[in-house]
């Protein structure tokens, strides 16, 4: 589809760069496809985008549903009809749908601002793991063009080259999703001025964008069309009879006590844009804005997931629940809240995690919504699904689990501290595990807010440990290990590999923000079974002093994960200590590959299988597996390798343990055996 035929959705106020009649543009020295713009926009929750570069008779665009004119209208560079650039508070998310951004040499998207040139961030979207990288910050710089836009008067264009490499993406891999955040304020002029995002490596798009990323909120087509299904209101017990599902602002307060009850309807579900049913939600996060004045609040408010049905257009305090409101009392809400709505000022955003509410609607409970009881005195007024501007409106983001691990542990942290630097807030080592977190829009000021990262120190180092998983190649060039580096500095990180937290692989260095390796590349396969990471800060370079010096670790994730773990317990033999690993999940009808290496050749061996541990002592080594099948004997290879393959029944179930070992005739062990190492997983 060409560029010029397809105008975004919402959030229009990026210009779109094309002609309708070439089958090129050149813009300010750079040339692109016509079919190198994005295909969507959709405002992200709390954005409020004024605009710039409006001349009388210069607009002939509709008005989109919940923005003004000037906000919703696409623009060119070519003089046309229709020209116009944002600012304000811009946060918007950029998909291209027919076409993708390629990660080819040198940069690969460009970002036109213009006026003084203003900094900004950009992330990406990585869909094997569903998760935005951490943003880099760009200044762009003149380009030496201007451009009289709708009468206004000649005004700079600036530009920011971005190569997708510095984001993790291996050479030729592509992306679809972008996001720009312009750092722009609440109804001013302050923040960058951005009038389009252009890919200078653009392929036609060969498959359907992953579903991964989804987003409720009402009157927002994030690619499924416009969603409709959110419902809210407020029950007040000064108002006992009075329903309140067509306010635009409600408050949630405890004297006189006012609750809200928010609902997301149809989210779950088979078609395009929902919730897979039974799906891992790997994160859920519910946006609320504030309203202005006195919307703010100097308490906090509890979020509990709800266990009645009520309607939106009749629920009121006398007529619903029992007539006294909602109890969280384990029948009408759940005791436990699965979020506390923090201190919220004025006319802000504030994100609250409801994972837990999420899954729970996955997995199959009623989706009956929300309830937003107070904790305080002090009212907090949220914008609802009726606010006139859309980005206002409660917004929930989830993120879909893609085959992707984290660290769940911390096997040792070693930070570098100089006196209070890094700040002690910095500190908690358990902010590097699981998925990454940060918030692209929180304040870089010291501690400001809770960190969501652990800061290293200038050449402090963190090892982390995946319990459940190994860490393996996957036998192809795509990205295996993902390390997620945050923070006011783009820091550089060394990177190390080891099964037993003896002998270490070194991988070398990342170069900051979130990075990718492929462990392929360094001799690593399938069959290699790694446990834990080490980072360790580079300290000649980055920041070595302030509050973070030293890199600023988010997470680190392994796509592809390998299901078998490695739990040792080897006994040498002639040629050292036997290995054995496996590398594909078990499942009904499927088959179990094991391969074992460095044991004698020529021996007989015998490989144990069992649904639990014993660890019984045996022939100077130890039995891991209590053995219920025994495969064997077979005979080791010359090359001193074996590779068995059991076919497995179809009737086997999920959620079986499964303890594998091999033993080894051989004159050189303590007893004239050797064993291999066990590995477990369990069937899926």
């Amino acid at each position: 589809m060409s560029r010029l035929a397809r105008p975004l959705s919402t959030a229009a106020c990026l210009l779109l760069l094309g002609a309708a009649a070439s089958a090129q543009i050149s813009i300010a020295g750079y040339v692109f496809d016509d079919a190198a713009g994005p295909d969507l926009a959709i405002l992200q929750p709390g954005a409020n985008p004024q605009f710039g570069g409006l001349a009388t008779g210069c607009v002939t665009a509709n008005t989109l549903p919940g923005l003004t004119v000037p906000q919703s209208i696409s623009a060119l560079f070519d003089g046309d009809s229709t020209e116009a650039w944002c600012f304000g508070k811009l946060m918007v998310r950029l998909d291209f749908v027919d076409n993708v951004v390629r990660n080819g040499p040198g940069p690969d998207l460009v970002v036109f601002e213009i006026g003084g040139a203003e900094a900004f961030t950009l992330s990406i979207l990585v869909e094997s793991l569903c998760t935005w990288t951490a943003p880099r910050n760009y200044v762009p710089v003149a380009t030496g063009f201007t451009q009289d836009l709708c009468g206004t008067g000649s005004q700079p264009i600036n530009a920011a080259a971005i190569d997708l490499s510095d984001f993790g993406v291996l050479p030729g891999a592509t992306v679809r999703r972008v996001l720009l955040d312009n750092k722009g304020v609440y109804g001013g002029a302050v923040g960058a001025d951005p009038a389009a995002v252009l890919a200078l490596h653009s392929d036609p798009a060969s498959a359907v964008p992953s579903p991964c990323l989804l987003q409720f909120q009402q009157g927002i087509d994030a690619g499924a069309g416009p969603y409709l299904g959110a419902a809210d209101t407020c029950l007040a017990s000064d108002l006992p009879t009075t329903a309140f599902g067509a306010s635009a602002l409600e408050y949630s307060d405890s004297s006189p006590e006012h609750q809200l009850l928010l609902r997301f309807d149809g989210i779950v579900g088979s078609g395009a844009g929902q919730i897979p049913t039974g799906a891992q939600v790997q994160r859920a996060l519910l946006y609320l804005t504030s309203g202005p004045g006195a919307g703010a609040s100097n308490g906090t408010h509890s979020v509990h997931r709800l266990l009645k049905p009520w309607n939106a257009a009749t629920a009121t305090w006398a007529g619903s629940f029992g007539g006294d409101g909602v109890d969280a009392d384990g029948i009408e809400a759940e005791v436990a809240a699965v979020a506390t709505i923090p201190v919220t000022s004025a006319s802000k955003t504030v994100a609250v995690d409801i994972t837990a509410a999420v899954q729970a609607w996955a997995n199959g409970a009623p989706n009956h919504g929300l309830a937003i009881l107070a904790n305080t005195t002090d009212g907090l007024g949220l914008n609802l699904a009726e606010a006139s501007l859309e980005s206002w409106r409660p917004a929930l983001v989830v993120q879909v689990e893609g085959g992707v691990s984290y660290a769940n542990a911390v096997a040792s942290f070693a930070p570098v501290v100089v006196g209070v630097e890094p700040n002690p807030c910095n500190l908690d080592s358990s902010r590097s595990l699981g998925a990454p977190d940060a918030d692209p829009n929180a304040s870089v000021a010291c501690c400001l807010q809770v960190p969501t990262s652990v800061t290293l120190g200038s050449g402090g180092s963190i090892t982390l440990d995946f319990t459940s998983v190994s860490i393996s190649g996957d036998g192809s060039p795509e990205p295996d290990l993902w390390i997620f580096e945050v923070g006011p500095d783009v820091e550089d990180t060394f990177v190390e590999l080891s099964a037993d937290l003896v002998s270490w692989v070194s991988l070398g260095k990342v170069f900051g923000a979130t990075s990718s390796l492929d462990l392929d590349g360094f001799g690593i396969g399938p069959f290699d079974l790694y446990r834990y990471v080490r980072l360790t800060d580079d300290p000649l370079e980055g920041d070595a002093t302030g509050c973070s010096p030293g890199a600023d670790i988010d997470a680190v994730g392994v796509l592809s994960p390998n299901p078998w773990i490695n739990l040792g317990q080897s006994l040498a033999g002639t040629g050292g200590a036997p290995y054995l690993a496996s590398s594909a999940p078990l499942v009904a009808g499927g088959q179990a590959v094991f391969q074992l290496s460095n044991a004698l050749p020529g021996a007989p061996t015998i490989l144990a299988i069992g649904a639990n541990a014993v660890g019984l002592p045996l022939f100077g080594g130890t039995l891991v597996p209590n053995p219920q099948l025994l495969i064997g004997p077979q005979l080791v290879g010359a090359t001193g390798s074996l590779l068995v393959t059991l076919p497995l029944p179809v009737t086997l179930p999920a959620g079986v343990p499964f303890w594998v070992q091999s033993w080894i005739l051989d004159p050189g062990g303590p007893v004239g055996f050797a064993a291999s190492n066990a590995i477990a997983t369990v069937t899926k």
